[in-house]
């Protein structure tokens, strides 16, 4: 690790060289994102439309949205007919392959589709040989439960099944099985029907050969940049079992040119942070900071490493460097991590993260006080801020001084996307910054780890209705989450000024949201 941070230290220093001799110009960027998702579209497109880049993004007719399915060979089509007026472009593989990324786990697509759509990468590179290509895509995930459509339909009754039997064929392939262990094993095996096991695992092995078959691309320098995200991931899961076989095929591969990421989400706007970096000639350095407890040695929920290895995969994937010393890197990283290196679902009661969370926003306005850029990843809870440190920094007045923040979904989603919003603020009027900034304290804090539990308390249950299944229940939910938001801001961060405010729920269900700041 010390010579990883000596090599990019230096490769800084010969950056900077040649910065102050150039001056580049605005570039075209073309992005396909994984789907219409707000994290993946409408909030990425917006933080590089803050910036002095140009996105271009295909029609919403041609990405997999809640109501319709992606075509690939549509968004080819389109592509196609740009690639000759973009700079660079940042591609979702599951997009361009499968559809989307719900499509690449539930499609019955057959090898010969796949192949010759994979054949579509190297020709926008001909049309185009001066194209800078990076490219996302992801390891099916093994989730321990999922409803609503997400996988194939016998997953919502067999997918806790699917997910200790794939946990249990890993283990075995690294250590050993108890014969508890062993038992469990074979009761799986007779409990999941044929047909189901079958249908699964065949779509896998086809997903792992075409990620073999983007490695091979990768090798042959036809990408600038190759990320494979890891999906609702475990220390023992068939999505680790496969990570850890790709991970052989690529041993050889440099981490400046391939990474397999635990995360998925988060991916497109990590590579059009590289993208940018990259057009830019700059590579911002990165002093990171843990909070105290397990710190950096943390494995969240739904990862499978710790979280000091995900920090420095999403730096480098971002096109910056790690560093040692906080007082000559551009940005501090700061990292909210659970004391006892337990995640809990955000909004549970952690009255024992309250000194710890105290200790942390101190730290965060001692970094601001030196006139430090501070990036904030905070995830001692899933899906949500951590309330305790959110509080704190809101009465210190420090987070509008904040260069990003992000505390939502998963742990490495988090990091990607604070990295990533973090490095675009230098590339960006204070304005746009502190606009994004409100996009994130609106969702992360103020929706996901207070209000969404109130509306599904205060509207869906007592409806009796699925909270992944709104329906009807839509304008009275987007009536009171205006509200609700509305009132937090007052109340913890009224130095962001809101005209108006809109919410809608795109995807039909209560996990997530859609902002439109005004």
């Amino acid at each position: 690790m010390k010579k990883l941070f000596i090599i990019l230290t230096l490769t800084v220093s010969l950056n900077i060289l040649t910065t102050s001799s150039s001056n580049a110009q605005p570039h075209t960027i073309l992005y396909v994102p994984f789907d219409d998702r707000p994290v993946c579209y409408q909030y990425v497109v917006s933080a590089i439309d803050s910036t002095e880049y140009k996105i271009i993004v295909p029609p919403e007719y041609l990405m997999y949205t809640k109501n319709h399915s992606g075509n690939p060979d549509l968004l080819w089509q389109w592509l196609t007919q740009h690639s000759l007026s973009a700079d660079a472009m940042v591609l979702s593989a599951d997009s361009l392959l499968y559809g989307g990324l719900v499509p690449s786990r539930t499609h019955h697509l057959q090898a010969e589709v796949i192949r010759d759509r994979l054949a579509n990468f190297d020709k926008i590179k001909q049309l185009n040989p001066a194209l800078k290509l990076y490219v996302f895509g992801s390891v099916m995930r093994t989730p321990k439960a999922s409803i609503g459509g997400m996988e194939p339909l016998y997953y919502e009754q067999y997918g806790p099944s699917f997910f200790t039997l794939t946990a249990l064929q890993d283990k075995a392939e690294q250590t050993s099985l108890s014969y508890t262990e062993q038992l469990e094993l074979s009761n799986l095996l007779a409990k999941i029907p044929v047909q189901f096991q079958q249908d699964w695992f065949t779509r896998r092995h086809l997903n792992f050969q075409t990620n073999v078959a983007l490695i091979d691309r990768i090798k042959k320098n036809q990408f600038n940049y190759l990320a494979i995200g890891l999906d609702d991931n475990a220390p023992y899961s068939q999505t680790h079992r496969e990570m850890r076989h790709l991970s052989k095929y690529v041993a050889e591969l440099p981490i400046t040119k391939f990474q397999i990421i635990p995360g998925v989400d988060q991916l497109g706007i990590v590579l059009l942070t590289r993208a940018i970096n990259d057009l830019s000639w700059k590579i911002p350095s990165v002093a990171v900071i843990y909070a105290s407890g397990t710190g950096g040695k943390t494995i969240p929920a739904y990862s499978d490493r710790e979280v000091s290895k995900s920090v420095i995969a999403h730096i480098i994937a971002a096109g910056g460097v790690p560093l040692l010393t906080p007082e000559i890197a551009d940005f501090v990283l700061v990292v909210n991590t659970p004391p006892n290196g337990i995640t809990l679902e955000a909004g549970n009661s952690a009255s024992d993260n309250a000194a710890a969370a105290t200790a942390v926003a101190n730290q965060i306005k001692s970094f601001i006080n030196q006139d430090m850029k501070v990036i904030v990843a905070d995830i001692a809870f899933a899906n949500g801020a951590d309330n305790n440190m959110m509080h704190h920094l809101a009465t210190l007045k420090a987070l509008p001084h904040l260069c990003s923040y992000a505390g939502w979904n998963t742990a490495d989603n988090s990091i990607g996307y604070a990295v990533s919003q973090g490095f675009l603020s230098a590339h960006m009027p204070l304005s746009s910054k502190n606009k994004i900034l409100l996009y994130r304290l609106l969702d992360d804090w103020a929706y996901q780890a207070n209000i969404r539990s109130k509306l599904a308390e205060h509207i869906v249950y007592p409806a009796k209705k699925n909270p992944a299944a709104l329906d009807s229940l839509q304008p009275a939910l987007e009536l009171a989450a205006v509200q609700q938001l509305m009132l937090f801001n007052k109340t913890y961060f009224q130095e962001f000024i809101i005209k108006d405010l809109e919410v809608s729920f795109p995807w039909n269900r209560l996990f997530e949201i859609k902002l439109d700041v005004r």
